[in-house]
């Protein structure tokens, strides 16, 4: 795939009066995925609530203070053992890393996540799930789940702003009290299958999770190979650093090409 042309927003440290959290997508690995490929819809959800930046500078002390999430989306340069002793104790003082691996996992990427991640339980297979019976998509490797849901917690996020939505709308509509049936008609319909949350996962890998991390996604009955991990989260002991989570958070899964 090539990748768009065209320069990428800087890092941009908050001022003392910016009370938004900080998501930094990070471009100094190559990343197959940034701002200005792939994650451009992303990029201007997130802006209206977070403060949203690009680094392309090296993975220094100070660049890692300015940020509350970092994220890498699919690097194709290996972590020099310096960068991974600067993660590590990112994640330790609170803040929290994701990981975007494709499929093949490192070696194909030529990368060294693993050798990040590997510490808290996680690791990315060299291998690519598909879907053995064609669904929604045509190609194999663009493998529909509709039972990877592995935290009932993601179902009920989903399902809570999904009704809040619809209950929105209905009173907009003057519905009155029969919008909140419909509307608890509807929360109720979506609390089966995994919370009725499904998802696609294209030309990924699955992996292998054991504690201290816990998986939080997989790839189901139907796809290959079955029932594995398709994405895992760490908690550290530091303190919250984003909405939503207790504490940091390094995770792996795979990127959507």
């Amino acid at each position: 795939m090539e990748e768009e042309k065209g320069e990428l927003p800087k890092l941009k440290s908050g001022g003392k009066g910016d009370n938004k959290k900080s998501v930094v997508f990070n471009a100094c690995k190559r990343e197959q995925f940034h701002p200005n490929s792939g994650y451009k819809k992303l990029f201007r959800r997130l802006r209206a609530t977070y403060k949203v930046s690009t680094n392309k500078d090296d993975l220094s002390p100070d660049r890692l203070d300015e940020a509350n999430i970092i994220v890498f989306g699919g690097p194709r340069e290996r972590f020099t053992e310096n960068e991974m002793d600067e993660l590590k104790g990112f994640v330790n003082k609170g803040g929290s890393v994701v990981f975007f691996v494709g499929e093949g996992g490192d070696g194909a990427a030529g990368t060294n996540v693993n050798a990040v991640i590997e510490e808290y339980g996680m690791e990315v297979k060299q291998d690519a799930v598909v879907r053995t019976v064609y669904y929604k998509y045509l190609y194999p490797k663009e493998v529909f789940i509709a039972n990877g849901i592995l935290q009932p917690s993601i179902a009920a996020t989903k399902n809570a702003g999904s009704s809040s939505t619809k209950s929105k709308k209905s009173l907009s509509g003057g519905s009155g009290g029969g919008a909140g049936k419909a509307g608890a008609a509807n929360s109720r319909a979506d609390t089966g299958s995994n919370g009725g949350l499904n998802f696609v996962y294209p030309h990924g890998a699955s992996l292998s999770c054991s504690r201290p991390a816990m998986a939080i996604l997989s790839s189901g009955p139907i796809s290959y190979p079955l029932n594995r991990p398709v994405a895992g989260v760490y908690e550290s002991s530091g303190s919250g650093a984003f909405p939503g989570t207790s504490a940091a958070a390094a995770a792996a899964a795979a990127a959507a090409a």
